[in-house]
């Protein structure tokens, strides 16, 4: 995963690898003090937040990194991907649980939803709602605020993980394992591209 804030680029890497660079050419290695795989990463409240399958990580300034508490219970939950919007945090875990915090501090978070069963790869933004893509060609929909959530029909037929999804120009897109890139306009009703 890679952020961009405050003139620093933060990429992060399986057994706890972070780098960083200012111009994306020269990178440095920081010490992580962590040798979980580091797999999601945000930038928002004046700090960078690192999920990982374990405990998860914060820096103010993308060197000096500390340690925080599970956000989700029970612990083998993990925490995957995370996105930083409308002035929180909101993560997603393996195992489909959505957790927000509007400081990113431990014991800050609120768990927002345990129903899912479809791990969580990506988080989205767009239009006052967020969106996260998954296990099965999932895509789930909520509120900033917590339900109701929607479990959307597998996009397109989808039956194998979506990674990836972004919102640009009026098209929602997503991409993932073994399918076309899927399209649509309102997140609801999906389409797969011809090419």
């Amino acid at each position: 995963a890679v952020a961009f804030a405050n003139g620093t680029f933060v990429v992060t890497g399986n057994t706890g690898t972070i780098r960083t660079s200012a111009d994306g050419i020269a990178w440095t290695t920081q010490a992580a003090g962590t040798t979980n795989n580091l797999v999601g990463v945000a930038f928002g409240n004046s700090q960078f937040l690192i999920t990982a399958n374990g405990p998860y990580i914060t820096s103010a300034d993308g060197t000096t990194w500390s340690a925080q508490t599970q956000m989700f219970t029970p612990n083998n939950l993990g925490s995957n991907c995370v996105v930083f919007a409308n002035n929180q945090f909101l993560v997603g875990s393996f195992l489909g649980a959505i957790s927000t915090s509007p400081t990113g501090a431990a014991n800050s978070w609120t768990l927002r939803n345990s129903a899912f069963t479809v791990g969580m790869f990506d988080l989205l933004y767009a239009n006052g709602r967020h969106f996260s893509v998954g296990n099965n060609g999932a895509v789930v929909s909520y509120p900033e605020n917590g339900p109701p959530v929607i479990q959307i029909p597998a996009a397109a037929g989808a039956t194998n993980v979506l990674r990836r999804m972004a919102n640009g120009n009026g098209v929602y897109v997503a991409v993932g394992d073994g399918v076309r890139v899927l399209t649509s306009p309102d997140a609801q009703a999906w389409a797969a591209s011809s090419e």
